[in-house]
């Protein structure tokens, strides 16, 4: 008596939810270069809005998009 696997399937699934993820993992360091350049950028956005939009950005956006990195960064860290 015993269990026949079959892993190819589930070889490939896996694979191919990486390349997702690190794809997913590009975007949000994308996203986040790009909040910490207008959230950096005190010259040319000036005013009471910019720096409440600067605040939330640093405060709301940053936090969640590190986040999500890290989300995607689980599935790729547990492959290996």
């Amino acid at each position: 008596m015993g269990i026949d696997m079959f892993l190819e399937d589930s070889e490939t699934q896996s694979a191919s939810v990486v390349t997702q993820c690190q794809s997913q993992l590009e975007a949000y360091q994308s996203l986040q270069t790009a909040i910490q350049t207008f959230a950096q950028d005190t010259e040319s956005l000036q005013g009471k809005a910019y720096d409440s939009a600067r605040d939330f950005f640093n405060s709301v956006l940053l936090p969640l998009a590190q986040g999500g990195q890290l989300y995607a960064e689980t599935p790729i860290t547990s492959h290996h």
